[in-house]
């Protein structure tokens, strides 16, 4: 769980998760991230892809001032 957090981290946009139990992925995901209380991870969000239920991503959250 930590490699992938740090992995995510430093790709360009994060990674992609496969597993079987969503809710209990982002769970330990948030979890973990709570106990390594590092501000840089702050930065990455958790999301269920929309078109594989099996697949949570961990991505970098946009700015709200970028533009497109």
């Amino acid at each position: 769980m930590i490699a992938l957090l740090y992995n995510a981290l430093h790709s360009p946009f994060g990674v992609v998760f496969q597993t079987d139990d969503i809710e209990r992925a982002k769970a330990r995901f948030y979890s973990t991230r709570a106990k390594l209380g590092d501000p840089k991870l702050d930065c990455l969000s958790l999301v269920t892809s929309p078109t594989d239920s099996t697949q949570l991503w961990i991505v970098k959250k946009g700015k709200e001032d970028e533009t497109a």
